[in-house]
């Protein structure tokens, strides 16, 4: 049995815009106070790459805490949550539902299409389960409450 808690983050593609960038939904299973992972351009183990070259390859990273509260740091600039500018290489709490924006440039400057992502957090409890029953659990939680 896996004493660790594994917390799930989802980043979910905003395409409420014609012009935000698309991507595959990700999904990463975090276990607190390990090392964060790296959003942006480049394609390690532990990186959520977007396939775009004008990312920075290192954006942003993401980590858990002890508690299960999920961090986000920018490592470049041009990030948003929930339509405020974050400052590079400052940390911010990230919750379920958060917004989060990294603006892309070209060379020249000029801004092309941002990607934009919703954030989903599933907190977990200690357990060496997939999280299947947790999920079906949650979708019937869902509809029963709609």
């Amino acid at each position: 049995m896996d004493a660790y808690p594994r917390h799930r983050l989802r980043l979910l593609p905003l395409s409420n815009n014609a012009h935000a960038f698309e991507f595959t939904p990700e999904e990463r299973n975090f276990v607190p106070n390990t090392e964060p992972i790296a959003i942006g351009s480049g394609e390690t183990f532990k990186h959520v790459s977007f396939g775009c070259s004008k990312l920075a390859r290192t954006h942003a990273r993401v980590w858990c805490d002890d508690m299960g509260d999920f961090f986000i740091s920018p490592e470049a600039d041009g990030a948003e949550m929930n339509g405020k500018t974050l400052a590079a290489r400052q940390s911010y709490e990230l919750r379920d539902g958060s917004d989060i924006s990294f603006a892309v440039r070209d060379v020249n400057g000029e801004n092309l299409a941002p990607v934009k992502m919703r954030i989903a957090i599933d907190l977990g409890s200690p357990s060496s389960e997939s999280g299947a029953s947790s999920d079906a659990e949650s979708e019937k939680a869902a509809v029963k409450a709609v």
